[in-house]
């Protein structure tokens, strides 16, 4: 179960930068996996499975998560979500997760694969907006009649998957493509809704914020940077930020540094020295003190602890 899992949010490291839909984000080096890890579907996922993943990863598929019951808590490019039942929450590609915690009777059901497991079907025009809308608002409270739809198509996607799926691999992808549209229907239900309520411009300060991190962050550790990049002063970043999330806005970039940095310590064989030239650093011994500083252990150590976890 733990290998099937793992296809759900491969790990790399940081190598190049990409464009997804618009938004560009540092990417993962694509770690090499089998045709059938393109696609996974998988029901009864527990807080016993879940544990094994609460070091950041980046994802490298798309993936929908619906909640059954009980809750899971954790950040996606920072932004923290609470899934809780009928809840149904989006990953998708090159978002940087990190579970922070989930309740003991939780139970889900997760449908993942790959953009090329699709990509024979030419949809990649079509599918764009809903990867679009999925970014916007990854999580979303569905009601009853909602949640009932989506339990229908993830039942028969898991009953497909384990009988049929190397016979008739054409049926899943239509299948899975037909989940994709029914819930991008509720997306776009709720998305007119958030659209006509608006946000507050700190609010929408505060997202732009959150995506320049994302981007810049290996680079550009100031806050005069983000502060320049949405022309305002450093000051206002920083009341915005803390009324928006009561963070530190500082911390927060600290935050995506760590998050990267565990990334390259837990998926790759790089030293120390290499990482801290990855990360922007002038040197391993800045990296290391500063690694220390927010995460409690040198890096080497951290990268040495199996089962720890922030």
């Amino acid at each position: 179960m733990k290998n099937i899992l793992k296809s759900v949010c491969l790990l790399g490291h940081l190598q190049q930068s990409s464009y997804f839909y618009g938004l560009k984000f540092q990417v993962m080096k694509q770690v090499s996996f089998s045709q059938e890890d393109y696609f996974v579907v998988l029901s009864n996922i527990n807080k016993e499975i879940i544990q094994d993943y609460y070091a950041p990863h980046q994802s490298q598929n798309v993936s929908l998560l619906l909640c059954n019951k009980g809750s899971l808590c954790l950040s996606i490019n920072l932004r923290e979500f609470t899934v809780k039942t009928k809840d149904i929450l989006a990953i998708t590609p090159y978002d940087i997760v990190q579970i922070k915690d989930c309740s003991d009777d939780a139970e889900f059901y997760i449908v993942s694969y790959h953009i090329l497991f699709i990509q024979d079907l030419y949809l990649e025009e079509k599918l764009a907006p809903i990867y679009e809308n999925m970014t916007k608002e990854p999580l979303l409270q569905l009601n009853e009649e909602e949640y009932e739809i989506l339990v229908g198509y993830y039942s028969f996607l898991t009953q497909i998957y384990h009988k049929i799926r190397q016979r008739y691999p054409s049926i899943i992808k239509y299948q899975l493509v037909s989940l994709l549209y029914g819930t991008n229907e509720i997306y776009k239900k709720y998305g007119i809704k958030i659209e006509a309520i608006g946000r507050a411009r700190t609010q929408q300060l505060y997202y732009e914020f959150l995506r320049l991190v994302m981007i810049h962050h290996v680079q550009q550790h100031r806050l005069s940077f983000y502060a320049d990049q949405l022309c305002i002063s450093v000051k206002y970043l920083m009341w915005l930020v803390k009324k928006a999330c009561d963070k530190n806005a500082k911390s927060i970039i600290n935050e995506s540094i760590i998050m990267n940095a565990k990334i390259l310590l837990d998926s790759t064989d790089e030293n120390v020295q290499q990482i801290s030239e990855q990360l922007g650093f002038p040197n391993a011994s800045f990296f290391g003190k500063f690694f220390k500083k927010q995460v409690g252990l040198t890096p080497k150590q951290y990268r040495d602890r199996k089962g720890y976890r922030l």
